[in-house]
């Protein structure tokens, strides 16, 4: 049986992240850019990711500067963590004060990837209706495609 995802949840995840400027942080990158994608063309809204450890060769400096503006989404299959990735996921949460945990459920890391899929594709539609912005609209690609592809 799949693993269903809790509503109130992404409901909750929607309600913390309105109006932050999201930083999405994962082990999982394909999770992750999918999230910021999903983010940028659903909501509308700026976000970005980093990825577990290359983040810690440079990105993590910035972080002084992290603002109460700034949200750090924590993506995580703790299944498959290693004790280094559970380590840097600690330290993140020792030096960061605004963040939320996502994590993964399921059998295998098939169906914990999927569920962390679904479930980052559900807080970015319902942030877009939150948002009050249609999720299907795609208005600056479209005029992106005009300009480049017209001749």
């Amino acid at each position: 049986e799949v693993e269903k995802i809790n509503l109130e949840e992404v409901f909750d995840v929607v309600k913390k992240i309105k109006g932050k400027n999201v930083l999405i942080v994962s082990n999982l990158p394909s999770v992750a850019r999918r999230f910021k994608s999903q983010l940028n063309e659903n909501a509308k809204v700026i976000a970005r990711f980093e990825e577990i450890p290359e983040m810690f060769h440079n990105e993590i400096e910035s972080w002084k500067n992290l603002s109460e503006n700034d949200i750090v989404i924590l993506i995580r299959d703790e299944k498959s963590e290693s004790k280094e990735i559970k380590k840097s996921f600690e330290f993140i949460k020792k030096v960061v004060k605004n963040y939320i945990e996502i994590k993964s459920k399921g059998k295998n890391k098939l169906e914990r990837i999927l569920y962390l899929i679904w479930y980052v594709d559900l807080v970015s539609y319902y942030l877009a209706l939150e948002l009050k912005v249609d999720p299907l609209a795609t208005e600056m690609i479209k005029k992106y495609k005009e300009y480049v592809y017209s001749d």
